[in-house]
């Protein structure tokens, strides 16, 4: 069953029920009749959310052709697959044809997380949630890529909370480390700190990692 949900526009505020960006009104309560104009708001179903991360854009300007006949007050895109890289990239159109700026250049984005905040703060709605896939584990790391000639486990530069995703069980020579959480982008080379923590029974571990450019680990040593 394809996973949908119904959109509005209005420049006075949600009615109950909905959510809002910008005047991009969406449906979040399954047991309310938005077909029947809930909350005097003229309502159309979104595209599919399971084949791509769906943008939407609520305009007062009553223009876009729908499938059965009139038009429609929003506007829909969805991106081809659902991954950052795809979601990113219908981003980055979108950003163009609107003429998005900041600090008066043209604005491009580079994350998942960057486009989805820069779409909002225009008015534009998406599905787009970063989550960790089955199988990867979250970790606080810390990197350094120039200071290697010291030993890796002296290595305290701060770095970005990421993801290992292995490609067996467990994080090990051979696996692979990504960065961005849609697992299509191996994270730079360098070498990694990585902290564990298990409260029961009571354990803590640091290990180094050593990654090359492909995004594989090369190297693992525990740190005493």
């Amino acid at each position: 069953m394809a996973t949908s949900k119904p959109f509005a526009w209005s420049s006075s505020g949600p009615p109950a029920g909905t959510g809002i960006v910008g005047q991009t009104v969406y449906g979040i309560n399954e047991n309310l009749d938005y077909g029947n104009d809930w909350g005097g708001l003229k309502w159309w179903e979104g595209p599919d959310e399971d084949l791509g991360y769906v943008i939407a854009y609520g305009s007062f300007s009553n223009s876009q052709p729908t499938p059965t006949s009139g038009t429609s007050k929003v506007q829909f895109w969805r991106s081809k697959l659902k991954t950052m890289t795809s979601f990113v990239q219908l981003s980055n159109f979108i950003s163009r044809k609107y003429n998005f700026t900041s600090g008066g250049q043209p604005l491009i984005f580079y994350s998942g997380e960057q486009a989805k905040l820069g779409l909002e703060s225009n008015g534009f709605y998406t599905t787009y949630t970063e989550a960790a896939p089955s199988g990867c584990t979250t970790n606080v790391v810390f990197a350094d890529f120039t200071n290697l000639d010291v030993s890796p486990c002296q290595i305290l530069r701060g770095g970005p909370n990421a993801y290992f995703c292995a490609e067996t069980s467990g994080v090990d020579v051979g696996d692979t480390w990504y960065l961005d959480l849609s697992m299509t982008t191996p994270y730079l080379e360098g070498i990694f700190i990585v902290e564990f923590y298990a409260p029961t029974p009571p354990t803590y571990q640091k290990i180094s990692f050593t990654i090359n450019s492909l995004g594989t680990i090369t190297n693992k040593v525990v740190c005493p």
